[in-house]
C-alpha cells in the first residue's frame, strides 16, 4: 500500500475536486476508470481516491517517481483525455513534498493509505510563498503537540506545495470523537485562534479512502 514518509524520494500530487452531493460519485467513477491507464504510465507509483463525508470534495493522492514523469503523463494523450473528462469540475492541484510525518507511539513504520481503515483528515492551508516557510515551522512544532493532546490521532503528515501556495495535513484518526477533541486543544481551535492565523486560511474535511492502487511493480 502507498506509504507517506519524509524519506520518500517521490513526487506527490494532491488534487482537490470541488464536488456536490449530486456529482461526487460521478467524479469518483471517472477517476476509477482512469486507473488501468495510470498503472501503465512510466514513473507511476500509486493512486488513491478519497471521498469527503460532507459531499464537498473528492481528493486524490498520487505518487510518481519524479516530477518529469508526472508532467509527461499530463501532456500525453491519456493525460489530456482524463483532464478533458474532469474539466467540468473545479479542481485545485499542486505538487508537494512531505515535510513532517509522525505516527502514534512514534512507530517507525511509515503511515500507509488503506481502504476501510482510518478516518482521514485533509487540512487545507492556503498561504503565500512568503508565509509558507514560517507556517511549515509551526506545523513541525504542532505535530508534536497534537500527539501530546490526543490519543486518537494515528498519524499526521504535513505536505508543502512546491509553488509555495499551500500546505496540507493528511491526518489519520481512530474516530470522529478523537478528531473533534483536537479542535478544542490550545493552538488547534477552529474558531479563529489556531496557530496558522495570520499565515494561512484553513479549511478541513473528513474523508473515507474509497480506492488505492499501487503500481504493478509495487504490488
Amino acid at each position: 500500500m502507498p506509504a507517506i514518509s519524509i524519506n520518500n524520494d517521490v513526487a506527490t500530487t494532491i488534487a482537490l475536486y470541488f464536488s456536490t452531493s449530486e456529482n461526487q460519485s460521478e467524479i469518483i467513477n471517472i477517476l476509477l476508470a482512469s486507473v488501468e491507464v495510470l498503472k501503465k504510465q512510466s514513473g507511476f507509483i500509486s493512486f488513491s481516491i478519497h471521498k469527503s463525508q460532507d459531499g464537498l470534495r473528492v481528493a486524490t493522492y498520487e505518487q510518481w517517481q519524479n516530477q518529469a514523469d508526472y508532467e509527461a503523463f499530463l501532456n500525453s494523450i491519456a493525460g489530456k483525455e482524463l483532464t478533458a473528462k474532469l474539466s467540468t469540475f473545479p479542481v485545485e492541484s499542486h505538487l508537494f513534498e512531505v515535510v513532517a510525518s509522525q505516527s502514534i507511539s512514534g512507530s517507525p513504520v511509515p503511515p500507509q493509505i488503506i481502504t476501510g481503515g482510518f478516518l482521514t483528515h485533509f487540512a487545507e492551508f492556503r498561504t503565500t510563498p512568503e508565509k509558507q516557510p514560517r507556517l511549515v515551522e509551526l506545523q513541525k512544532e504542532y505535530i508534536v503537540k497534537a500527539f501530546e493532546n490526543n490519543t486518537g490521532l494515528v498519524s499526521a503528515n504535513f505536505h508543502r506545495s512546491l509553488d509555495g501556495l499551500m500546505t496540507i495535513n493528511y491526518g489519520q484518526w481512530s474516530s470522529q470523537e478523537a478528531f473533534k477533541a483536537i479542535l478544542q486543544a490550545p493552538g488547534f481551535e477552529s474558531t479563529g485562534s489556531g496557530y496558522w492565523v495570520g499565515l494561512a486560511e484553513n479549511e478541513f474535511h473528513l474523508y473515507d479512502v474509497v480506492f488505492t492502487e499501487p503500481s504493478e511493480e509495487n504490488n
